[in-house]
């Protein structure tokens, strides 16, 4: 009698919450996916049941709950009273059971990471591995029940930070729950859903073609485990030999490992089997650039003309042709149309802007936004705003994310 209870009122918590304007209130159907749910400390049992049935409907999981572990000591900090996140997220992956997609950490402890004096949750994007705290949604600092409220704002906290390891970067739709926020009043303006955008990236990442052995690759390979890594990318392709994502894994680890001959044989292969895959034309592209500009840029517009992710390509061959070419005139273009097709990431607005207005620039950091206010374009002073508070976050989103394109490849053979 007890345990139906408890359970009809976490079903009827979840279908209660409101959705907000322009937030689809739908359940995603993904490819299953196993989660481990893994509390450190005395975690309520209510809660976990909560967030595990949580990720069953969101994400369509198979989710098992372990037992309760004592934190790792090389991850509190006894100065600081707090928890280490990057640390426990190291702890995590290098336990992460063999036949288990994800795992995400719980604790009662403060988190704080690098840059952050306190952390809600904490993900690496692609990682496989997630935590989240319940320190700061406590009714009271003495005691440890959490309300209603606070229940809901820790809904949001864990489909956050479990976006991270579908691969989400932050998103700039006001209601979506991956939109990032700094103070635990602001959760209650987010959704517990994901915007139209948000949901239909996870679909396609989550329904990609993997199986363990590639995914711990992925994982090896973002941590800098890159001869592990490309020894697990070729025991995927004898499996599948005419796959052409794991032949493009091969060749961008090869290339980061200094085998260019190699890592084109992999590109050109993957490109034979199916010529409208875009990624092989980006990296093959990219391992041209120091030989060869003109074939190398054939070979991007090659791929850009094959990227169903218009928006997004654009902000990345705008990167490119800054970062690579050094060529801010064709640069520039891509930034412009990436701004006219509504792209809002604000770490490519502001590199138009510094393209637009390289003067407003020259100053420190925080003289640019005095300057801007005072010429009175409001919206680019919020953006730099934005862009200063947020930097550290972008910079470790747009590191893997150039890494899972093959950036990092270039900065290897240079």
């Amino acid at each position: 009698m007890c345990l139906f209870a408890s359970w009809f009122v976490v079903w009827f918590a979840l279908d209660s919450d409101a959705a907000k304007p322009n937030i689809p209130e739908q359940e995603l159907e993904l490819t299953a996916r196993r989660f481990v749910l893994q509390p450190f400390g005395e975690i309520p049992d209510a809660l976990l049941k909560r967030h595990a049935l949580i990720l069953e409907r969101r994400f369509s999981a198979t989710v098992v709950i372990a037992e309760s572990e004592p934190l790792p000591q090389s991850a509190v900090d006894g100065n600081r009273k707090q928890v280490d996140a990057l640390k426990l997220l190291d702890y995590l992956f290098e336990r992460r059971p063999v036949h288990t997609d994800f795992v995400v950490g719980v604790t009662l402890e403060d988190l704080y990471a690098d840059g952050w004096d306190y952390l809600y949750g904490f993900a690496q994007v692609d990682g496989r591995v997630a935590v989240y705290s319940l320190s700061r949604f406590r009714e009271t600092e003495s005691n440890r029940r959490w309300g209603d409220a606070m229940l809901r704002r820790l809904d949001r906290v864990l489909v956050h930070e479990v976006g991270h390891i579908f691969d989400l970067p932050h998103c700039t739709h006001p209601h979506c729950v991956m939109n990032t926020v700094d103070r635990e009043p602001a959760l209650d303006q987010l959704s517990v859903f994901f915007c139209a955008r948000c949901a239909r990236r996870v679909k396609d990442l989550a329904d990609r073609d993997e199986d363990p052995g590639l995914a711990r690759a992925d994982e090896l390979y973002l941590r800098g485990s890159l001869e592990r890594a490309r020894f697990r990318y070729v025991v995927a392709l004898l499996q599948r030999p005419t796959n052409p994502e794991r032949l493009n894994r091969v060749g961008v680890s090869s290339a980061a490992l200094g085998a260019p001959l190699l890592a084109e044989m992999a590109y050109r292969s993957s490109i034979l089997i199916d010529p409208s895959y875009p990624l092989p034309y980006y990296n093959y592209g990219l391992l041209y650039a120091p030989f060869d500009a003109h074939r190398s840029v054939r070979l991007l517009q090659a791929g850009f003309e094959r990227d169903h992710n218009r928006v997004e390509a654009l902000g990345f061959l705008g990167r490119v042709y800054t970062d690579v070419f050094e060529d801010e005139a064709r640069a520039l273009r891509y930034f412009q149309l990436y701004v006219r097709e509504g792209g809002q990431d604000p770490e490519v607005l502001m590199r138009y802007q510094r393209l637009v207005r390289p003067s407003l620039f020259e100053f420190e950091e925080g003289e640019v936004f005095v300057f801007i206010a005072n010429q009175g374009d409001a919206a680019l002073a919020s953006r730099a705003l934005v862009a200063s508070v947020k930097r550290v976050i972008w910079e470790a989103e747009l590191r893997s994310w150039t890494q899972r394109n093959g950036l990092s490849t270039l900065a290897e053979m240079q």
